[in-house]
């Protein structure tokens, strides 16, 4: 993180190579805007012309053209786009990985009985959901698109995934993935899982120069010297089992003592710990627990804790992050009948630094502290330990 991905890409690649095709994806429409700035190549945004932002961006790329776009138009790439690809050239730049498995949720609870009993899907030995009724518009429509283009599965008869069709990374000459801790993340398993080989390299910056290297851990001395992680009074009243401040647990009656406990630490950790103006504080939790811990002087701080690829939140020098991360298990579940373990620490490590490094952190010509509230003791020794390697 802050190592010049970004800059490489646009500097290196975009502005340096006009004989090639380039579609780049990054995750904010704010970040669009910024990239089309930035680089001298004619990049084109799509936009709804009749036949929605996906019926443009697949007729820019059967013209050649030169495309950004964001990571939720990349997700929902369909025939069109694949035929695309496979007429014409293209060099991929993904900003941050996606995320390339997500839970599905059928609208009615007996939909996806319904539909295997009037024999509108059939399921295969992997899970794979393919529908073999009719092409009719019905309200199923959202299951039929997916279910043609292979990117529906069920695990264990219950759970419901979206999956982005893989054969879509095999349609351009290169890819460029950037981001950090690659290996351990969900794309990683994904890739793992359909043997889509890869490499990881390492980003340098020579006299204003950015080129890529053997991948090498980066020099964290300068982020301890910067970083003050709270040890305190305020850790320790809280019910720290291993899995406290999970998403499950926010939402267990039986922890609402120990939530409101939470909220009056945060409050606390900004008024009388650090002692923040509103306009430096930065916190987090889960978007359906944001109102049970929003208090008094820090509320408007709030930031996603799936925030990345943001530049919106550099002058933030005091943080709260309450979140303990784990993987959905429906997701992990997926994987693991597909011979691939999920590496829970490594993913959650990875959410918290991309969260942390949207603070002033990433200004590498600040000395300014920050004070960080983390109170789930899981996270806290990641973070530890990733500071100590």
């Amino acid at each position: 993180m802050g190592s010049g991905k970004t800059s490489f890409a646009i500097s290196e690649l975009l502005n340096q190579n006009p004989d090639r095709n380039y579609l780049y994806i990054t995750p904010f429409l704010s970040e669009v805007e910024r990239i089309k700035n930035s680089t001298s190549r004619r990049m084109y945004e799509p936009k709804n012309l009749g036949a929605g932002k996906l019926g443009n961006i697949a007729s820019l790329l059967q013209n050649s053209l030169d495309i950004i776009s964001t990571h939720e138009l990349f997700r929902r790439f369909d025939g069109r786009c694949k035929s695309a690809l496979k007429q014409n050239s293209y060099t991929l730049i993904l900003d941050e990985a996606i995320d390339c498995v997500s839970p599905f949720h059928f609208e009615g609870k007996e939909d996806y009985q319904y539909l295997l009993s009037n024999h509108d899907i059939e399921i295969d030995a992997s899970g794979l959901v393919r529908w073999i009724g009719s092409d009719y518009d019905t309200r199923f429509n959202d299951v039929r698109i997916l279910a043609k283009n292979e990117c529906l599965f069920v695990v264990d008869d219950r759970f419901y995934l979206w999956h982005f069709p893989h054969e879509i990374f095999e349609l351009f000459d290169e890819i460029y993935i950037l981001t950090y801790l690659f290996k351990g993340s969900l794309m990683q398993a994904y890739f793992d899982l359909y043997k889509i080989e890869y490499q990881i390299k390492s980003i340098i910056q020579t006299d204003g120069k950015y080129s890529i290297v053997d991948y090498f851990k980066p020099d964290k001395q300068t982020i301890k010297s910067r970083l003050q992680i709270y040890d305190g009074v305020l850790n320790q009243n809280l019910n720290q089992k291993p899995t406290a401040l999970s998403s499950t647990y926010f939402r267990s009656p039986y922890n609402k003592r120990y939530i409101l406990q939470l909220k009056n630490n945060v409050y606390n950790f900004f008024r009388n710990v650090v002692k923040a103006s509103g306009n430096k504080v930065m916190w987090t939790t889960f978007a359906d627990s944001r109102n049970r811990l929003k208090g008094r002087g820090y509320s408007s701080g709030f930031v996603p804790c799936n925030c990345r690829a943001s530049n919106d939140y550099q002058d933030r020098t005091c943080l709260a992050y309450c979140v303990n991360w784990f993987v959905n298990p429906e997701i992990s579940k997926f994987f693991e009948q597909h011979g691939i373990k999920i590496n829970q620490d490594s993913i959650a490590l990875s959410s918290l630094l991309q969260w942390i490094w949207r603070s002033n952190i990433r200004v590498t010509t600040s000395n300014e502290i920050i004070n960080l509230y983390l109170p789930s003791e899981r996270m806290r020794t990641l973070l530890t330990n990733w500071l100590n390697e």
